[in-house]
């Protein structure tokens, strides 16, 4: 038959890529759902240290109790808590949906974080007292620490777009205390020393590398896998079988959303030891697979592509049949009737009587081989396995 055409373009379903923006075409449902599952890890963790600063205040342990600040963290808290619940549901978002919950819990926690540190630095500095002045300073820092690496961490980015996100949040605390001096010109104070800046830029700057390098990593890692998974322009999805000369995927064409199984056979595996033995095993798996395209009985399994990847592994792409091979039948509903064997033989003579007579022999003909499925609205038996 005929080999449909690897595709050259893009057609109206985007393609399955498992990779961020700058990395790839586009976006998968995979990564929405990773995406997803780690902001709601971020939200949960958020959510839980601005409870416990919450319930500390309510306590009358924190340094202040004003109604304001109470309402605000409890305002923040809540919503927080709604963001995780709605991100626990099942209610559909989009990747821009998901985009906007993220620099919201982002942008509220480092509003808040920029609130706490101005009113308590003014309000300490009014009341001078030093002391907590400067231990506002090491607080704050440790929070813009500690909120910059969870955001790389759990966060999946390229690294230059977590370097923006972590970049303009490390530069907050510096605008706020710059807001401050301008506000009490005169307070010694606020008047941050050319020492404290630095000491405060080099702790913050080191959650900001933290974060880069783990959103890098963390990206890379998954671009490997995401390669280790690709057979040509086909993506692996689920293993559906295996056997003594390899195992069965079930995958989809990247770009035509096809359906389909993919074999594959390790030279090694298949009794090639040395490399001149490997050579003449997939030269052969070759010759045989542009066989079995050429056949057209509708009761052969059809062959849509084959190749060799990157590290040797021979691959067919066939169709993905739907139904159970007449094994699993067997033990799953007892003995066939008679005439339902002798309709399913019928089909698989027909198959290899058209593989005889193109010089093609099965070698492994079992109930394990023989697949009765479903074709459009008929079904038919289709003869696969070794030839």
């Amino acid at each position: 038959m005929e080999q449909p055409p690897m595709s050259q373009g893009r057609t109206g379903r985007a393609p399955r890529v498992g990779f961020l923006e700058g990395s790839a075409p586009s976006l998968s449902s995979d990564t929405e759902v990773l995406l997803r599952s780690r902001l709601r890890a971020l939200v949960v963790l958020v959510a839980a240290a601005m409870g416990l600063f919450l319930a500390r205040d309510l306590l009358g342990f924190g340094p202040t109790t004003s109604a304001w600040h109470l309402g605000g963290l409890s305002a923040l808290f809540l919503s927080l808590a709604a963001l995780g619940t709605l991100l626990s549901s099942g209610f559909p978002l989009n990747l821009r949906g998901l985009r906007i919950i993220e620099f919201t819990v982002l942008g509220a926690q480092t509003a808040w974080m920029a609130y706490v540190q101005y009113s308590y630095v003014v309000s300490w500095t009014q009341q001078g007292n030093q002391t907590f002045v400067l231990g506002q300073i090491d607080a704050a820092a440790l929070q813009y620490f500690a909120l910059i690496v969870s955001y790389g961490v759990l966060i999946p980015n390229t690294w230059a777009r977590a370097l923006r996100v972590a970049g303009f949040v490390a530069v907050v605390p510096f605008v706020v205390f710059g807001a401050m001096s301008f506000r009490e010109p005169g307070s010694t104070a606020i008047q941050l020393s050319t020492a404290e800046y630095v000491t405060l830029g080099v702790e913050i700057g080191i959650g900001v590398m933290i974060a880069v390098a783990s959103a890098h990593i963390i990206h890379s890692l998954r671009k490997v896998a995401f390669e280790a998974q690709q057979m040509g322009q086909y993506l692996l999805e689920d293993k559906i079988g295996a056997g003594g000369m390899g195992e069965v995927w079930k995958a989809e064409h990247r770009f035509l959303a096809r359906p389909a199984a993919i074999k594959l056979i390790r030279p090694d595996v298949a009794g090639a030891q040395t490399k001149h033995a490997a050579r003449n095993l997939l030269r052969r798996f070759e010759r045989e697979a542009q066989a079995t395209a050429a056949l057209r009985s509708v009761h052969t399994i059809e062959l849509y592509d084959f190749g060799i990847s990157e590290d040797g592994v021979f691959f067919y792409v066939m169709e993905l049949l739907d139904g159970q091979d007449l094994d699993e039948m067997v033990k799953r509903s007892g003995p066939l009737p008679p005439s339902r064997v002798v309709y399913l033989l019928r089909q698989a003579c027909e198959s290899l009587a058209e593989a005889h007579h193109m010089g093609l022999v099965h070698r492994d003909i079992k109930p394990a081989n023989i697949y009765a499925c479903r074709l459009g609205v008929s079904s038919k038996e289709v003869v696969h396995g070794s030839s």
